[in-house]
């Protein structure tokens, strides 16, 4: 909440509290500033209230109770702090915090911001003060730190009861090969509960992803890859699939012989979808390639440039249905 720091009733006692703030760095300095607002570590930002009255609502609500006549700011009694005949007011965040929100306010570069912990205070901050613009930026730092660090930042999530992001950081620890037996200092910020949901999530949408490439043997439905829409692949039915088992490929569920590279191809995926159950999982992946360059069938060599293309192809569409079957699983939350 916001408060205006309240120092015992002398002004000597205001001018002391200010004595041991230190000015923030620029543009936060401008004596053309009409209003400070003070760190919880006694750092002084000098802002114009436009600006934040424009950003946040929250602001633009302090700023718009009535002020106190000149000839009343400095009584004696007055609890109201001035500094340099500029009203102070007090703010709960840090001085790293209040430095970055005001930037994505201001007319000058949007941060980056450092670090994890960083990103979530600043992003906690935005919420508090309705800042619709700072909120949407420090969500994009948000995903990209969880990108690279699903589970603290699933677990930061889940102590601040973010439900969104909860969901986002959950979605991102498919892209990892997690350990799950592996210890993070973290995980004693949040319950069994909480843990047991994230790996059940992975574990469903490892189910369903590795489904998509298991070639072993029909689905329920009867069918095998049946999200195929067609089977004119080269792969099927190639000479070299000629002792290959028949099986009901595509959604149409026509009997087809694969060749052995591609079962080969099909079985290695499985495995890594299993373990990295997300699109770039395929993408970052050429094991369809070099499966193809160890092939044993002359017409697949003779034909690897074209088939290889067509393997792109195929990849692109197991991509698509990837993301599909992702998107249909959703993280339990309990708040």
């Amino acid at each position: 909440m916001l408060e205006t720091k309240v120092p015992t009733n002398s002004t000597d006692a205001s001018r002391t509290k200010g004595a041991n703030a230190r000015d923030a760095p620029p543009p936060f300095n401008k004596r053309s500033a009409d209003v400070i607002l003070r760190s919880s570590d006694h750092v002084d930002f000098r802002v114009r209230q436009s600006i934040l009255a424009e950003a946040s609502p929250v602001f633009e609500s302090m700023f718009s109770l009535p002020q106190l006549p000149e000839n009343r700011k400095r009584k004696e009694r007055d609890e109201t702090e001035y500094r340099d005949g500029i009203q102070v007011v007090g703010i709960s965040e840090g001085s790293r915090v209040l430095d970055a929100l005001l930037r994505f306010c201001y007319p000058v570069e949007d941060p980056l911001l450092p670090t994890l912990k960083n990103t979530c205070e600043v992003l906690e901050a935005a919420r508090k003060y309705d800042m619709v613009y700072v909120v949407a930026q420090a969500k994009k730092q948000f995903l990209s730190r969880a990108a690279q660090q699903p589970l603290q930042a699933y677990i930061v999530a889940v102590t601040r009861g973010w439900v969104d992001e909860m969901r986002e950081a959950a979605r991102c620890t498919l892209r990892w090969e997690i350990r799950w037996d592996s210890y993070i200092p973290e995980m004693e910020l949040i319950s069994a509960g909480a843990w047991f949901r994230l790996r059940a999530y992975h574990s469903a949408c490892s189910d369903a992803v590795s489904r998509l490439v298991d070639t072993a043997q029909p689905n329920e439905e009867g069918a095998v890859l049946d999200w195929l829409t067609t089977t004119q692949w080269p792969w099927f039915n190639c000479i070299c699939a000629d002792g290959a088992v028949q099986k009901p490929y595509g959604a149409a569920r026509i009997p087809c012989r694969s060749a052995t590279w591609f079962e080969s191809y099909m079985m290695d995926m499985r495995q890594r979808l299993r373990e990295r159950p997300h699109r770039t999982t395929v993408v970052e992946s050429d094991v369809g390639e070099e499966q193809l360059d160890n092939a044993s069938c002359k017409t697949c060599l003779t034909q690897k440039a074209s088939r290889k293309v067509y393997l792109k192809e195929f990849e692109g569409l197991l991509i698509q249905e990837i993301d599909k079957a992702i998107s249909k699983i959703q993280l339990e939350v309990r708040i």
